[in-house]
């Protein structure tokens, strides 16, 4: 379904205004990637894309990111954005990511607007096959409603949800798991959740790691119905997979972008290495990888959210992932020793890669979803 928000006219524009953002702004607040993008500075910066219509906070849907998720030219845009501003700082584009998404729970059920975020990851994994079987509205045996309330129940402090973000924001939007409800999307002010920061273990530097536990338990009555939490569900998870791939294909690119352009100027037995056969396959390889992720975000963004493109996304993901986080060393091996210093950004880049890959379900864990769905067909 097509919306009046953004046109095929309106598309490449804004996808240009995206770049120059990326290639002047935060190039230039990211120039040192051994220092983590100070957390002032990230919310400026948010701030422009507010300014520049890229982040909508406002009560009515216009053409920023994941403002319609029925149109698939919004889709493209919200893809494309994430994949250009993670070529320069994954961490950054995936705080766009969650407040874009929170942004459009918030319109969608006239909830108040903030600084929040969305949090996707379950406490241990996703609920593998279960989860599948209760998106499809299939009846759940005990031990897989078990599995589900595991993964989905309402954080508590020693059952926590993590969630990687800013930490100023002001309210966070996750769903739970209710036996006989099914999945209820609440939202939460600060104030109503224990959380507690870590510092980042792997990748997505300039994001704090949050552990989120409820203080008190949910308010039900103000939870999204059941039938509608089933649907958001399904659409956020798989336009969080679309976003993590982006992002993946994104980090990867700006990887190998700058290894090529390293591999122009090195110099070895009298040339320069982009020369060498061995460095030219890395390149290339890694080249081939993100071409193949462009190629494939591009289809899957075209189609509307449901459970099935939800499957796909899960199957790309799988597939590609690996693919992107191999062209991601790739480029670091072409640097050779230097591409294991911080001060050069590619070992940042592998690190998220690596880290975009684990979130809301590892390749393993969607295998196993995949193979649940083929056998329900």
């Amino acid at each position: 379904m097509r919306s009046e928000f953004l046109t095929e006219a309106d598309l490449g524009p804004m996808l240009e205004t995206v770049q120059r953002f990326a290639g002047r702004a935060l190039a230039n607040a990211t120039a040192r990637p051994e220092v983590p993008l100070p957390h002032a500075v990230a919310r400026d910066l948010l701030d422009q894309l507010g300014h520049m219509g890229v982040l909508n906070a406002a009560a009515e849907p216009a053409g920023g990111l994941w403002d319609d998720p029925q149109d698939p030219l919004q889709r493209v845009f919200a893809v494309e954005t994430l994949r250009c501003l993670a070529a320069y700082a994954p961490g950054f584009a995936y705080q766009v990511h969650v407040q874009g998404l929170a942004h459009g729970l918030n319109r969608q059920y006239r909830r108040e607007a903030g600084d929040g975020v969305v949090c996707l990851d379950g406490r241990v994994g996703i609920g593998r096959q279960a989860l599948v079987q209760a998106l499809a509205g299939q009846v759940l045996a005990s031990e897989q409603a078990a599995q589900l309330a595991d993964c989905w129940a309402p954080p508590v402090a020693g059952a926590p949800r993590m969630l990687h973000a800013l930490p100023d924001w002001q309210a966070v939007w996750m769903p739970l798991w209710q036996p006989d409800l099914g999945f209820q999307w609440l939202r939460f002010e600060r104030a109503a959740v224990d959380v507690q920061l870590h510092a980042n273990g792997h990748g997505l530097d300039g994001l704090s790691t949050h552990t989120l536990g409820l203080r008190s338990a949910p308010d039900w009555d103000a939870a999204v119905d059941a039938a509608a939490s089933r649907r958001s569900t399904i659409e956020l998870m798989a336009l969080h997979g679309l976003g993590l791939l982006a992002m993946a294909t994104g980090a990867a690119q700006g990887a190998v972008a700058m290894a090529t352009d390293y591999s122009r100027v090195r110099k070895q037995g009298g040339q320069v290495i982009a020369d060498h056969v061995a460095v030219g396959q890395l390149l290339a390889n890694g080249s081939n990888a993100v071409w193949l992720a462009q190629g494939c975000l591009q289809q899957l963004c075209r189609r509307e959210p449901d459970l099935p493109l939800l499957v796909d996304v899960w199957r790309a993901r799988v597939q590609l992932h690996p693919l992107l986080c191999m062209a991601a060393s790739h480029a670091m091996q072409v640097l050779g020793g230097m591409g294991y210093m911080r001060d050069n950004g590619v070992e940042r880049l592998l690190r998220d890669c690596n880290q975009l890959r684990l979130l809301a379900g590892s390749p393993a864990e969607l295998t196993l979803c995949c193979a649940q769905w083929e056998r329900g067909q």
